[in-house]
């Protein structure tokens, strides 16, 4: 098995980042300032985590986070609770990669790797990643600790230049002129009253560079049959309602995501190369990962839009 087809196989297996992250971070911090073994233990990092994967499978015990959405008085819209660590029946809890900054708990929800200056997105300097979430953690272990994380220590934390820092931070690492950035999104702790309470913090509006889609099916199963989308006059024609969309709870409409085929993946690519996942379903909901409510666009652009995801 050569680079690329390792590669493949760790993006397929995207769900089990957080063992790739914890391995990676762990190898890589011991070595990082010996240049010659950094393109090694690089290769070694990933060839552990396929074979973890592999042979550890389903055993392996994932951390999970209690987010529902509490849907409030119509005038006061759908509350997005903080997150709480939420444990298995064997006792263990979760791993998902995380960071706790000024007391909230942030998420990761995408990662970008290249060749190191492609990207400009790096803020002021937070801090340190320290490291000291595992599966044994308490909340108490961590909550108030700042830059508590799971995963290695010693990762670089930064604000996201252009983005609010309650919101949206990032760790910034390099290795052998390779550039690491993982982005992590706080969208927890919210009271969403209009989808402008949410999506003007993405900044898409007046900001879309291209677009992407595939079928839920290729999202599922790692297939990345990706479409280009031509028509961004319509794709900006959605995006310009996002701001009007009903914020609607998650768990009565929980039906959505059992209807495949009505599904569709898109990828907005932004001016400043973020790139914004939304979840369409055809009944005209819109959903974004890990922020647990669904958003209801009661507009033409919607159809619109649809109609060119065939």
């Amino acid at each position: 098995m050569n680079k690329e087809d390792i590669k493949r196989v760790i993006v397929k297996l995207e769900p089990d980042k957080g063992m790739e992250y914890r391995i990676k971070e762990k190898i890589l911090k011991r070595r990082c300032n010996k240049a010659n073994t950094r393109p090694t233990m690089l290769m070694v990092a990933r060839i552990a985590v396929f074979i973890c994967l592999v042979f550890v499978g389903f055993n392996f015990v994932v951390k999970k986070f209690d987010t529902s959405s509490v849907i409030l008085n119509p005038e006061d819209g759908v509350y997005l609770p903080k997150i709480e660590l939420k444990k298995s029946k064997g006792g263990q809890a979760d791993m998902m990669p995380l960071i706790v900054y000024q007391g909230r708990v942030y998420l990761r929800v995408d990662r970008i790797i290249s060749s190191a200056g492609e990207i400009d997105l790096q803020g002021e300097k937070l801090g340190i990643t320290n490291g000291n979430i595992n599966e044994r953690s308490k909340r108490d272990d961590y909550a108030a600790v700042e830059f508590s994380s799971t995963g290695g220590e010693g990762s670089n934390v930064y604000a996201v230049k252009g983005y609010d820092k309650s919101f949206r931070i990032m760790t910034y690492d390099t290795y052998d002129n390779e550039v690491f950035i993982y982005f992590y999104e706080c969208s927890n702790g919210l009271t969403i009253k209009t989808g402008a309470n949410f999506f003007d913090l993405l900044k898409m509006e007046s900001n879309v560079k291209a677009a992407k889609y595939e079928t839920y099916d290729s999202f599922y199963n790692g297939l990345k049959e990706y479409q280009e989308l031509k028509e961004i006059v319509v794709l900006n024609s959605f995006v310009n309602e996002l701001k009007n969309t009903i914020p609607c709870d998650y768990k009565s409409h929980d039906y959505l995501r059992d209807k495949i085929d009505e599904i569709k993946c898109i990828y907005v690519t932004l001016n400043d190369k973020m790139v914004v996942k939304l979840i369409l379903y055809k009944e005209g909901y819109i959903g974004y990962k890990f922020a647990n409510v669904f958003f209801k666009m009661n507009s033409q652009a919607f159809n619109d839009l649809w109609d060119q995801l065939a």
